[in-house]
């Protein structure tokens, strides 16, 4: 989202308070009736009024550490979200009686024979598991804790569900991994919009109030139940909301062409929704801000769901949250927009979800980007803005093994093979990766080129039923992706249009065969940008 141009009287005036050495502006009536004063060498940043503000002031005001920390408050929540966990857990216990394997104590406190990767459900471990903790960790936040004792909770809540209300069963390895650190970055990024939807002043109107009602709720409840005072007004943005906040949102439709090496090709249609929320006041708007941060403040999601004629043929989901680092920006007036750079180096956590059955054949691989560098760097010229990013990762994973239904042709069946393996086709990993993005944007017009590579090993040993794997096979798989774009937004206007190329490359291997396979796909997106 590009800065809105200033009109010359403010840019001259602008520049003219930037040089003396006390900043004074006067706020429009709408927005504050009082004087904001900037102190010598303070950051600074301004309005789209040509209101001057005082960068600390402002990001203090609108820092989620303004609020008091409740642990104990935290705590009992997250154990009635384990209560309603357990509920459902009895609820459904036909669907779970297959793993009640009652292990003696000893086993799952002493010797550690009771703590193994389950073989559960893709979806059970990779979409509902990390929803759970996501909901430890976000509940944690709007409590008042930051990330770090957040996701102490997360990790916590986990070890109460898999050691003590799970009793019953064996202690799931991989549950206590990917339950929080795969839904840390889910969590940051509801707890980061639930803000943002709050944040209208006076409440807004009456699409603000229930877009903080519904997506907001946490937030909006805990503010309601402890009286919490409002920040200071900021102007709004084009969606009513506190420009405290940078956003971007985007909501289309597409019509995809997919073709892959087996030479299939075909049609789908495609729901995606990507948004983006920094919590950095004045981002990409003139000022000079230079702030270590720790609150969570760069959050981002891409998601993706795909029909054909059979119905889903793919679920893809990536959230990403830079948790702690610093930030630097050195931005000027100028004609169309500003002038300057900008920059970020942080700690990010991530986590990815693909499930495919594009043309029929499937895949599937799951990632916990562990905590890891990354790095985000703006570059602008009037209407002109080049923006880079780059993240690195250790990774625990789930991945689909394309080689092995060639390796149970060959062994003429599937026994002695890990259990996962024999029942969905999956096995856990550990692995790295890293992802590199760049666009340039011109007037609402945006050219971008993403890709990400990831290699995984698997994990031998641990299997649930390791005794009965007699043909404990090690696993290997790399994950190549690519994808180039150019779209526009119409200035003024949400209408959205994209088009797009993406590209998979997967090398599959189970010793001693390996597989290769690739898809393609040509988009043409249309919908909402705002």
């Amino acid at each position: 989202m590009q800065p809105r141009p200033v009109v010359r009287t403010l840019i001259a005036l602008a520049l003219s308070m930037a040089l003396a050495p006390r900043a004074l502006a006067e706020a429009p009536d709408d927005d504050s009736d009082h004087e904001v004063f900037v102190e010598p060498g303070e950051g600074w940043w301004m309005d789209r009024h040509g209101v001057f503000h005082p960068f600390e002031r402002t990001y203090s005001d609108w820092s989620p550490s303004r609020y008091e920390a409740r642990p104990g408050r935290a705590a009992l929540e997250m154990l009635g979200l384990l209560g309603i966990g357990a509920a459902w857990y009895w609820i459904k216990s036909e669907q779970n009686k297959e793993d009640w394997e009652f292990p003696p104590l000893e086993e799952r406190l002493l010797t550690f024979d009771a703590v193994r990767f389950d073989n559960n459900l893709f979806v059970t471990n990779h979409i509902l598991h990390p929803a759970a903790g996501g909901a430890y960790y976000g509940f944690s936040r709007v409590n008042g804790l930051g990330p770090f004792p957040s996701i102490g909770y997360s990790v916590a809540s986990a070890v109460v569900w898999e050691w003590g209300l799970e009793l019953i069963e064996k202690v799931s390895i991989n549950d206590l991994v990917y339950t929080p650190f795969g839904g840390w970055a889910f969590g940051e990024w509801f707890f980061q919009l639930g803000d943002y939807l709050n944040s209208a002043p006076g409440g807004g109107s009456w699409a603000n109030r229930l877009a903080s009602y519904t997506l907001g709720a946490p937030r909006y409840l805990h503010d309601r139940w402890d009286d919490a005072p409002p920040p200071p007004s900021l102007p709004v943005d084009n969606l009513g909301f506190s420009t405290a906040f940078w956003h971007r949102f985007g909501v289309m439709y597409g019509l995809s062409g997919v073709d892959n090496d087996s030479k299939k090709s075909g049609i789908v249609h495609d729901a995606v929704l990507e948004a983006e929320v920094i919590r950095m006041p004045g981002l990409l708007r003139p000022g000079h801000i230079e702030r270590g941060f720790g609150e969570g403040n760069f959050v981002d999601m891409r998601s993706r769901m795909s029909f054909d004629e059979t119905g889903v043929a793919e679920v893809d989901l990536w959230f990403s949250a830079d948790v702690a680092g610093y930030f630097h920006q050195d931005l000027e007036p100028a004609s169309g927009g500003v002038r300057g750079q900008a920059w970020s180096g942080a700690l990010n956590v991530a986590g990815r979800f693909v499930d495919r059955w594009l043309l029929r054949e499937r895949d599937a691989w799951a990632l916990a980007h562990l905590p890891g560098p990354a790095l985000k760097g703006w570059i602008a010229e009037g209407p002109l803005l080049f923006r880079v990013s780059a993240a690195a990762h250790l990774d625990f994973a789930a991945v689909h093994s394309l080689a092995y239904e060639a390796w149970t042709e060959e062994q003429g069946g599937s026994t002695g093979a890990k259990t996962v393996l024999q029942k969905h086709s999956y096995y856990f990993a550990h692995g790295a990766s890293a992802t590199a993005q760049a666009t340039v944007a011109y007037h609402g017009t945006e050219l971008g080129l993403r890709s990400s590579f990831g290699h995984y090993e698997s994990i031998e040993g641990l299997d649930r039923y390791q005794p009965t794997v007699l043909l404990d096979v090690h696993n290997s798989d790399e994950i190549l992706e690519g994808a180039v774009w150019l779209g526009h937004t119409t200035p003024g206007a949400p209408l959205q249009v994209r088009v797009a190329l993406e590209g998979t490359r997967r090398t599959s291997a189970m010793t001693p065969l390996s597989e290769l396979r690739w898809d393609r796909r040509a988009s043409v997106n249309v919908g909402l940008g705002f």
